[in-house]
C-alpha cells in the first residue's frame, strides 16, 4: 500500500467512525449498524459527493471509487467485531458429534468440514445481501431462543421431536440440535451468493429445484461437506408448502430466523397483553402459507410459549 492509499484509508476510517458514533445507531448490532450506514451513504450520495471529493477527503476519486472505499472500510470495521465469535463457533465450539450426526457418518473428517464451513461463512460475508441475511443469525446466537425451545420440544416428545428423531434421524441430544440450528441460520444466506436477481426469491424463498442446484454447486466447491449437510442449510430457504420433505432443522431454522428479525430482549409487555414469543407465533400461524412455514411446528412452538409465558 502506497502512502496516498494509506492516507485515503485513514480518512475513510475517520469518516466511518464519525458515522458510527451517531447516537441514533447506538445499541444496534454491528451488522445492523453497518446496514444503516450503507443506506445513509446511498440515500445521501449526491449531497455528500461535493464534500467527499474535496481536498480534505478524496480529491481525484470518482463517486464509484469513493463508495467502494467507504463501504470496504465499513465492512472491515464490522468484521473486526463479528468474525472472532463466528470463527470460534465454526472452528471451536461446534460439536463434532453434531456434525457427524448431521451427515450420518461417525467417521466424518470434522476438521476438513470445519475449514469448509468457515470458507462458506466468509463467502456469505462477501455480498451485501449475505451480510444483511446474517443479521438475524447473529441475533439468534446472542439470544436465549434456541436454548429455550430445544429442551422443551425434546421433553414433550411431540411433532417437532418426532420429525427430528424419526424422520430426519438426528440423534436427539439438545446441544447437538442447538449447534445444527445455529449452523443452519448462520449459513442460510449462502444462497445470496448464487442469486442473479431478487426475482428468484418469492416471499423470501427459492424453489426446491433451484435449491438443489445450489447444493450441488456448493458440494463441488466444498467437497468436504456432504450433500446431506448442505441440503439442511440450503433447504431452510425453501417453502414447506413446496416440499413436505424438508429437513426438520431446515424448517425450524426458517422459523427462528424470521423470529429473530423482531426479537427485542428489552421489550416490555403491557399488563394483560400476550408475551412477545406467544404473540409472534400467533401472528406467524396466520401468515404461515405466505412465508412457507410448517404450521404444525408453529402450533407446537406457540403452545410452548403460551405455557412457559415467553
Amino acid at each position: 500500500m502506497n502512502e496516498n492509499n494509506r492516507i485515503d484509508r485513514e480518512k475513510a476510517q475517520q469518516f466511518v467512525i464519525r458515522l458510527m458514533s451517531n447516537p441514533a445507531l447506538q445499541g444496534l448490532a454491528p451488522l445492523k449498524k453497518e446496514q444503516q450506514i450503507a443506506y445513509f451513504l446511498k440515500v445521501n450520495e449526491e449531497q455528500l459527493l461535493p464534500t467527499l471529493c474535496s481536498p480534505a477527503f478524496f480529491p481525484g476519486m470518482d463517486r464509484k471509487q469513493i463508495n467502494a472505499l467507504l463501504i470496504g472500510v465499513l465492512r472491515e470495521m464490522t468484521n473486526q467485531t463479528i468474525l472472532p465469535p463466528l470463527k470460534q463457533f465454526i472452528t471451536g465450539s461446534l460439536r463434532p458429534s453434531a456434525l457427524s450426526c448431521a451427515v450420518k457418518d461417525k467417521d466424518a473428517n470434522i476438521n476438513a468440514m470445519r475449514e469448509a464451513l468457515w470458507k462458506m461463512t466468509t463467502s456469505v460475508l462477501s455480498s451485501s445481501e449475505g451480510r444483511d441475511g446474517l443479521i438475524p443469525a447473529i441475533t439468534l446466537f446472542a439470544s436465549p431462543l434456541f436454548n429455550r425451545y430445544v429442551p422443551q420440544f425434546i421433553t414433550r416428545q411431540k411433532y417437532i421431536s418426532f420429525e427430528i428423531r424419526m424422520v430426519q434421524r438426528f440423534k436427539e441430544i439438545p446441544e447437538n440440535i442447538v449447534d445444527i440450528l445455529k449452523l443452519t441460520v448462520l449459513l442460510k444466506p449462502i444462497v445470496h451468493t448464487f442469486l442473479d436477481n431478487t426475482g428468484e426469491l418469492i416471499n423470501g424463498c427459492i424453489s426446491l429445484p433451484y435449491a438443489n442446484q445450489i447444493v450441488r454447486q456448493l458440494h463441488e466447491k466444498y467437497p468436504a461437506l456432504p450433500e446431506i449437510l448442505l441440503q439442511g442449510i440450503v433447504h431452510s430457504n425453501v417453502s414447506f408448502a413446496e416440499s413436505r420433505d424438508l429437513p426438520a432443522t431446515s424448517r425450524l431454522g426458517a422459523i427462528f430466523t424470521q423470529r429473530a428479525i423482531n426479537w427485542n430482549p428489552d421489550q416490555k409487555i403491557d399488563r394483560g397483553a400476550e408475551s412477545s414469543d406467544k404473540s409472534w407465533f400467533s401472528i406467524a400461524r396466520k401468515n404461515y402459507k405466505y412465508y412457507g412455514y410448517d404450521m404444525d411446528m408453529l402450533m407446537e412452538l406457540y403452545n410452548i410459549a403460551a405455557e412457559m409465558g415467553w
